[in-house]
């Protein structure tokens, strides 16, 4: 079974099957070659260009032979569109259908099932599915899907298909968590109990440190997604660790949470380290990874993974030039201060009791080690990239375009985002082509778009953008005037960006601050209250003085 979508000529025909779309032929034809096709099918317009797909999707890894077939995998379509390839999308018009969705049974319970249908109107209507394209029964007319309706409806497939002893509670609101998403992004009408039922999967857990009045320290679980209060409720009232928990939620409503294999293992290590005190508490204070040793992958510590610990910092004495090493040495020996023959100190000489006791993040520090890590990362990052289109922020002025070198250095960080565990990007340019504006497109296409949920949610608290640039920068409000500048309503998709240096920091301290950060080792900023802003700017400075709160991941994740 299958459903024709375009014949070229008398021979060449387009099918959509069940796997992917699939170019036969009577004649042999090789598809590598446009200039093999029937002279009738490529005589037309709509047969060329098909032919020439054909060839670069094959040549491009996204279409393959099979059985004298050129078949392209419906999994390849958001790739294709990607690279403007008009074939899966020519020759059928969008579909205008919706759907409805209820149920068999409850979710959890073996005998679960998805019953959907699809609606023009009120009116139920029998539609015949192949991949992403669907035929109406009483017309014979094709129409093509959406994406998300097309995911939303393999989902609710392949879990009807499951046999009953695979569908878990725990596999069952994972998948629901999915349909429910994409039913809301397709405007879906659910019936009353898959409506009033929410999910949330963590897209990560952090690690929270919790001290007791007495002074007791225990690890605290957190997550973007989930209040804090909530989810040390769901940690706190049980002694084992689940894949499942359920909280209930205001109209009857039920809010389930469900954790991967790996942030259970994640959660149970926490479970070890309740109410410590003493020499232990400081050493878990210091460096807590030792308690997740084998899974630091995969939970967000307290500070970036190239933290090794908080101490103090060991200067390593610079050796003093020789005049006689070369001319540019003789800038910095005796004749640099007038040939004076004074010399300067010995930082080496002090004495224990003149070092001032002060603390710092301690880094890796072994060059080639972290300069290989990237590395790696970075060639894995260059294979597993799926190039998209530049995406136009809504929020840039209508009366403005960007230039064709700032939309592509736009789409580049666009695409790094969809990269797995890609640390960041690097947008290297001229001086004076707008590296700053295309930074500020890039950054409110990730409040509009929702890539990163825990910057894009309707109220705070946020996980900031951090913006730090020279004082000279700040103090002419470099940044906000391109925001006002070129985006809509003076800049509001930003908020009201917070300037988080010189003064302000003083207002911003926690009222329990003592002293210093190098002398407490432990963040002395407001976090929260820095939370409630979508953008916090600051300078070099500020960084450096404040380190323990600029690089703190309060709820699992940093500033």
């Amino acid at each position: 079974m299958s459903i024709l979508l375009k014949q070229f000529g008398k021979d060449v025909t387009l099918r959509a099957e069940g796997d992917g779309l699939y170019l036969s032929s009577v004649d042999v034809i090789d598809w590598n070659r446009p200039e093999t096709w029937p002279s009738d099918a490529s005589e037309q317009s709509a047969g060329r260009r098909t032919a020439y797909e054909a060839a670069s999707l094959i040549e491009m890894g996204l279409a393959s032979v099979t059985d004298g077939a050129l078949r392209i995998p419906y999994g390849n379509f958001p790739e294709i569109e990607a690279e403007e390839f008009r074939l899966p999308t020519a020759f059928t018009e969008p579909s205008p259908f919706l759907l409805k969705i209820d149920r068999t049974s409850d979710i959890g319970r073996p005998d679960f099932k998805y019953r959907y249908q699809y609606v023009l109107g009120s009116a139920s209507v029998p539609l015949q599915r192949f991949g992403f394209y669907v035929k109406r029964a009483a017309t014979g007319d094709v129409f093509r899907l959406d994406e998300r309706m097309y995911s939303l409806l393999e989902a609710m497939d392949a879990f009807n298909a499951l046999a009953r002893e695979e569908k878990s509670p725990q596999r069952s609101w994972l998948d629901f968590a999915n349909i429910k998403r994409w039913s809301h992004d397709v405007n879906a009408e659910l019936d009353a109990t898959l409506q009033k039922n929410d999910v949330v999967v963590p897209s990560s857990i952090g690690l929270d440190l919790y001290e007791d009045s007495d002074g007791a320290l225990s690890f605290i679980p957190t997550c973007p997604e989930l209040d804090n209060e909530n989810f040390r409720t769901v940690f706190d009232r049980n002694n084992d660790i689940e894949g499942f928990y359920s909280l209930d939620q205001p109209g009857m409503g039920k809010l389930r949470i469900v954790l991967t294999e790996k942030q259970r293992n994640v959660l149970e290590r926490m479970k070890r380290v309740r109410r410590v005190k003493g020499d232990a508490k400081q050493r878990l204070k210091d460096d807590p990874r030792p308690v997740f040793d084998g899974v630091t992958g995969d939970i967000e510590l307290p500070y970036g993974e190239r933290v090794t610990g908080i101490g103090e910092y060991e200067f390593v004495p610079i050796p003093k030039a020789n005049s006689d090493e070369g001319p540019m040495s003789g800038l910095f020996g005796d004749n640099a201060t007038g040939g004076s023959s004074k010399t300067e100190p010995d930082i080496t000489k002090r004495t224990e009791e003149e070092k001032p006791s002060k603390k710092t993040l301690l880094i890796e520090t072994h060059d080639e080690f972290v300069r290989q890590d990237y590395v790696d990362q970075s060639e894995l990052a260059r294979q597993t990239a799926t190039v998209k289109p530049f995406e136009r922020p809504a929020s840039l002025r209508q009366d403005f375009d960007l230039k064709h070198h700032q939309q592509e250095g736009v789409r580049w960080l666009q695409t790094c985002t969809r990269i797995h565990d890609r640390r960041g990007v690097l947008l290297a340019d001229d001086m004076g082509v707008g590296k700053t504006l295309q930074i500020l497109s890039f950054l409110a296409w990730c409040i509009e778009s929702g890539a990163f949920p825990d910057l894009s949610r309707p109220k705070p608290p946020f996980r900031p953008i951090l913006i730090v640039a020279p004082l000279i920068l700040l103090e002419t409000e470099t940044w906000e005037k391109e925001m006002k500048k070129f985006f809509a309503d003076n800049g509001e998709v930003f908020g009201d960006p917070l300037q988080l240096y010189g003064p302000m920091l003083k207002a911003y301290r926690r009222k329990d601050a003592e002293t210093r950060e190098e002398i407490v080792a432990k963040p002395i900023l407001n976090l929260d209250r820095i939370q409630r802003n979508q953008v916090v700017i600051t300078n070099y400075e500020a960084v450096r003085d404040y380190e323990f709160s600029f690089a703190f991941c309060q709820n699992g994740k940093s500033l």
